[in-house]
């Protein structure tokens, strides 16, 4: 039984090229090799590329009109559906109404945090953590657990940073710094950002965050490097205003 023609082709064209390369190679070396072989397989190989980039770059380039289309489509909804009218991503719109859809990521989260942050109380509450260093460690342990639900069911790499809001004797409010966990990039630079300011809270509810971003740029201004506390234009809004979350992160859309 005759092999079939391909196989016959391969193996007479993979002969032929070996007995080319052999004796080119014995009378130019392996340079001279190389430079013929290239010259031979050129013409033929060429083809191939051009069906390559046929097959794999138009499907590429209709991928992403597809979603420039989608993304001018759904604009309007997802400026809807941002922060302080702010678009969210596409992504964004995938977590929000797919994978979230009937709160499942989110009920995936408060699965995972549910037990340990009541174990937390529990042992807050008999007394079975002694020390402020055992509670920092528990609450290290807590805020691990978070981020690591968070970038699984969310796939966002974040930084927790968590302070305590205190008064002090003249009835002014500070963010003290309490505890915090990097993400995994600021874990590897080698300057990290610094964590431990205390943050003066302006009470003042202005209607819109330019006010407090002023007052923030001010406060700055007028105490200089003699300032006891950092002004966070943030923080301020979402104590002033009673907020309970921050979504946006982009400072220039928001003023």
């Amino acid at each position: 039984m005759k092999s079939p023609f391909w196989k016959r082709f391969c193996t007479i064209t993979i002969t032929f090229l070996g007995l080319v390369t052999y004796i080119v190679t014995i009378v130019n070396g392996l340079p001279g090799a190389i430079n013929e072989i290239a010259k031979i397989l050129g013409p033929i190989i060429s083809p191939f590329f051009v069906y390559f980039n046929l097959v794999f770059s138009l499907p590429f380039a209709i991928f992403l009109l597809v979603m420039a289309i989608i993304s001018s489509g759904t604009y309007s909804y997802r400026k809807s559906i941002g922060t302080h009218r702010i678009p969210c991503s596409l992504i964004g719109i995938f977590h929000f109404k797919v994978a979230n859809k009937n709160c499942k990521l989110l009920k995936t989260i408060h699965g995972d945090i549910y037990h340990y942050y009541y174990k937390i109380k529990d042992d807050l509450h008999c007394r079975r953590i002694n020390s402020i260093d055992d509670v920092n460690k528990r609450f290290e342990e807590f805020l691990f657990i978070i981020h690591a639900s968070i970038l699984r069911s969310l796939n966002l790499n974040l930084t927790i940073n968590v302070k305590r809001l205190i008064i002090d004797r003249q009835n002014k409010l500070y963010l003290v710094p309490f505890i915090h966990y990097r993400n995994s990039a600021e874990r590897e630079m080698e300057t990290q950002r610094d964590f431990n300011y205390s943050y003066y809270i302006d009470r003042r509810r202005y209607v819109r965050l330019p006010r407090y971003v002023e007052m923030a740029k001010r406060y700055y201004k007028d105490y200089g490097a003699k300032r006891k506390y950092e002004v966070n234009s943030i923080f301020t809004y979402l104590v002033a205003q009673s907020k309970s979350h921050w979504m946006s992160n982009n400072l220039e859309e928001d003023v």
